[in-house]
């Protein structure tokens, strides 16, 4: 398994995503965008990547209304990031 990987799934596994506060699951996504973007090495190399991740909190009943709205934050939030220093 790639380090990136294996600290993605650490990441993961510290926290408890189902039946979470949308605070645990906030302090939850923070966490993963930090350890993915931490660089490693590959073939003697630094790379480093970003990650974009985002909580959306409901009711499963409400699964469709929650993706649409998490995909509409995703682009605001893409755009803003863009225009960023």
């Amino acid at each position: 398994m790639p380090a990136a990987e294996r600290r993605q799934k650490s990441a993961l596994d510290q926290g408890e995503v189902p039946h979470t506060s949308a605070e645990h699951a906030e302090a939850l996504a923070a966490r993963i965008a930090e350890t993915v973007a931490r660089p490693i090495a590959i073939d003697g190399s630094e790379v480093a990547v970003g990650v974009s991740v985002g909580v959306a909190v409901g009711r499963p009943a409400e699964l469709e209304g929650l993706l649409e709205h998490a995909d509409a934050d995703m682009y605001r939030a893409k755009a803003a990031g863009r225009t960023r220093d």
